[in-house]
């Protein structure tokens, strides 16, 4: 059996795959057919190939915004360490752990140097690596240039702040 290796060579084939098979579908038809799979996999937890078809049709979801997996595979380290900094609460009903949510802290940096200097080495390399690949920039390029942004106006006094 012979299939890409390279992460976004695979999810590449499987949205050319995907727009050829399903020409009607559409991001709520996927997330739909995820719920369903999502369904399976509680039932046969141990089958990879359950994982394997909610894998997909993320990857699927996420094609059709324009996000590559390249894009996710960072995104997912940096909420590694976003939630390995976070208060946890206790089990829920359902058995699952939610973060503490604070309502008093900004959505936005909280003006430490380190963070402006992570949010923009992330903005800066995600682009000029996507660049000298040829890629054009990630639907998530605005916001990760909002992201910078704030971070420098967090650092500034409020006098400086245009």
């Amino acid at each position: 059996m012979s299939y890409p290796t390279d992460m976004n060579d695979l999810q590449y084939d499987l949205r050319k795959w995907t727009e050829k098979q399903f020409t009607t579908r559409d991001m709520n038809s996927i997330l739909r057919h995820l719920e369903k799979e999502i369904l399976e996999l509680e039932a046969e937890p141990k089958d990879i190939m359950e994982f394997a078809d909610c894998f997909m049709l993320l990857l699927d979801a996420a094609s059709f915004q324009d996000i590559y997996m390249s894009d996710i595979w960072r995104a997912i380290g940096e909420k590694l360490e976003i939630n390995k900094k976070r208060k946890w609460g206790k089990p829920n009903a359902d058995g699952f752990v939610e973060h503490v949510k604070h309502t008093d802290k900004p959505d936005t940096p909280s003006g430490d140097t380190k963070e402006l200097v992570v949010a923009l080495d992330w903005v800066l390399s995600d682009y000029e690596g996507m660049c000298t690949e040829g890629f054009p920039p990630s639907a998530n390029w605005n916001r990760r240039v909002d992201s910078a942004r704030k971070a420098i106006q967090a650092l500034q006094p409020q006098g400086d702040k245009q």
